[in-house]
């Protein structure tokens, strides 16, 4: 559980998505011959390279180093687990993973190479201006696409497949501090925002996915191609090493992470070597 920690509740999901979900364009892989999408790492550079021609990139990698998660996840590799003071693990998936991301840009010219920035959304932008066939991302970039792009025949798909299918888990909790001074109160707020029929109303604005069972087996949700995806890819979030969060370090640990993507994904460093550093650095931080 995402909000436990040894046995303790901290906080009450109040919503939760999956980050690994597959945005593709179904008139450019139509004109490429592919009538669904890639559901595996092999299919998903094939279609990536049949895609990519005149200005248009067959997929899109992220800047933000949280959207590899979904990568390393679906070679079976945990970013962390703080208890032993290791990282990115077992080293040969992570290798893997890293290394394959990386080549989807310089050697098999797929997609761009990322701009270091502050701003996640730059795959989706591509994506929009139909500069890009694919990205993997959540479901925070449907609204956008839509709205900004109506013309777009938007495709949404279940997470890739590598060793394993797996999709990284994202979302946002709701907890009542220790001085809070109308406790009661509080928990009848968070109660009533938890309610699943708040859930499917907020669902139904802003596309928004819940963590309860009964919101994916409601009828509203599960007749909604898009969102019985979103359900399908929250089954397969891997799990997260919540002693991390406790450990106080999170913060100094993702900046290292930061760093190491960005040098093999932006600057196209030695996977190997920047994993290594990031390890030791890592665990000399806990």
């Amino acid at each position: 559980m995402a909000r436990q920690y040894e046995g303790k509740t901290y906080s009450i999901p109040l919503h939760l998505t999956a980050n690994g979900l597959l945005f593709y364009n179904k008139q450019l892989l139509s004109a490429a011959g592919f009538d669904k999408p890639p559901s595996t790492w092999d299919e998903f550079l094939e279609v990536a390279k049949a895609t990519t021609k005149d200005k248009v990139s067959g997929c899109s990698l992220n800047s933000d180093p949280s959207y590899a998660a979904p990568f390393y996840n679906q070679q079976k590799v945990d970013f962390s687990d703080a208890g032993a003071k290791q990282f990115m693990m077992p080293a040969d998936g992570a290798l893997h993973a890293m290394q394959w991301m990386q080549d989807l840009i310089y050697t098999h010219k797929v997609s761009p190479a990322p701009v270091a920035t502050t701003d996640y959304s730059g795959p989706q932008k591509l994506f929009s201006a139909n500069r890009a066939a694919m990205f993997v991302s959540g479901p925070w970039d449907i609204g956008p696409i839509r709205q900004g792009s109506p013309d777009i025949e938007l495709g949404l798909a279940v997470p890739l497949t590598g060793t394993v299918q797996s999709a990284a888990m994202a979302g946002s909790g709701l907890m009542i501090p220790a001085k809070a001074k109308d406790p009661k109160l509080s928990w009848e707020l968070i109660t009533k925002l938890a309610a699943v029929q708040v859930e499917l109303a907020a669902t139904k604005e802003a596309g928004m996915s819940m963590p309860r069972k009964s919101w994916a087996a409601d009828p509203a949700v599960a007749a909604d191609p898009n969102l019985a995806t979103i359900a399908k890819a929250l089954a397969v979030v891997a799990k997260q090493d919540v002693a991390l969060s406790a450990s106080g370090k999170a913060a100094q640990i993702n900046e290292l992470w930061k760093k190491a993507y960005q040098q093999m994904i932006i600057q196209h460093a030695p996977v190997g070597p920047a994993l290594d550093d990031f390890r030791k650095q890592a665990g000399a931080a806990l």
